[in-house]
């Protein structure tokens, strides 16, 4: 009897050492299972900065680009303007070429009629002339050889070699700035495909965000098993790399 009591008490003793060994073991799994859940929380804050930092850079684009086209639509209206004023300043040149043609032309016939009246004075009155008629003829050719030098200074030649300068620094200006509209617009067609990459690559970021908080909650709401946990540290790299990400929660 005695030796089946020492017997009962010997197992009791086994049973409550292997009882207090599983609590044991259970309380660091429980321990170790809230240092790895608290780290796939630390994670979470961590992917969480990155998605904002990445907003923030997506949206420092945007707001670059659309100072960029705002500056090319300026460049383009500045242009417009020069073409403008460039056609106002040909018409005004040709009007003036115009003006002085005529004046031109006007003092070749009033040469002409001089001459003639001259001749036909001189022959009428026996080669003479009055005072009076030779104080009118040499006002006139004075009149003409001022009209000439004005026409020689001022007229048509010059008018139209600034007319060719002026024409030639605009379509100087206006290829220059044809060149850097490219160039710019080449520029904002590639900035436009980064942003077009930012924007799926955050969009991708943000699906799977949303499907990790999703994941999150669920871990605060069920058991979550080892091979879960270590599927999700498994998964960070590619979380973080932005690619498609399909979970598969297992729950006990």
């Amino acid at each position: 009897m005695r030796n089946k009591l020492a017997h009962v008490e010997t197992e009791l003793n086994l049973s409550k050492q292997s009882v207090t060994t599983h609590a044991d073991n259970l309380l660091k799994a429980q321990a170790s299972h809230a240092k790895k859940l608290q780290d796939v929380h630390e994670d979470m804050n961590n992917l969480t900065r990155e998605v904002n930092g990445r907003k923030k850079k997506l949206e420092d684009r945007e707001n670059e680009v659309a100072t960029r086209e705002k500056n090319m639509e300026n460049k383009e209206e500045e242009l417009q303007v020069k073409a403008e004023k460039l056609q106002s300043h040909e018409a005004k040149l040709k009007e003036e070429g115009r003006r002085l043609q005529n004046v031109t032309h006007r003092l070749q016939r009033e040469r002409e009629q001089l001459d003639a009246d001259k001749k036909k004075r001189v022959k009428q009155q026996g080669g003479r002339i009055s005072l009076r008629q030779a104080k009118i003829l040499n006002e006139m050719k004075r009149q003409t050889r001022l009209l000439e030098e004005q026409f020689k200074n001022n007229g048509c030649p010059a008018a139209f070699k600034e007319l060719e300068a002026n024409r030639n620094r605009i379509e100087e200006e206006r290829a220059a700035m044809q060149a850097e509209r490219d160039g710019e617009g080449t520029q904002l067609e590639s900035m436009k495909a980064a942003l077009e990459a930012a924007k799926t690559e955050n969009s991708g970021l943000q699906d799977t965000i949303a499907r990790l908080e999703l994941y999150l909650s669920m871990f605060k709401l069920s058991a979550v098993t080892e091979k879960d946990i270590e599927e999700f540290t498994e998964w960070k790299a590619v979380i973080r790399d932005g690619k498609p990400l399909e979970f598969r929660l297992q729950w006990v």
